[in-house]
């Protein structure tokens, strides 16, 4: 009882660490690509910082779009499990 609940309480963990190692290894990669492309000394040529540039977290364009999302679609969803 206890190996099975310990087994489904590590697979999602497991599962995401294998998808953020495979979006950081794509990151890396193209970082390198970008490195032999010299893309990344005309960066610095500009004047743009490439660590900031490159590394630096985007903006988070959608970020205020998916709570209102999020409300809407559980409120309608709640609602129609209720009514029926």
């Amino acid at each position: 009882m206890i190996a099975l609940s310990l087994i489904r309480e590590l697979g999602p963990v497991l599962s995401a660490l294998m998808v953020t190692g495979r979006a950081g290894s794509a990151l890396t990669a193209e970082i390198g690509i970008m490195r032999i492309g010299e893309q990344i000394d005309s960066l610095e040529t500009m004047g743009i910082d490439p660590i900031r540039y490159l590394v630096g977290a985007p903006p988070p364009r959608a970020a205020p779009v998916c709570p209102a999302a999020e409300r809407r679609s559980s409120t309608w969803s709640g609602s129609s499990v209720g009514t029926w």
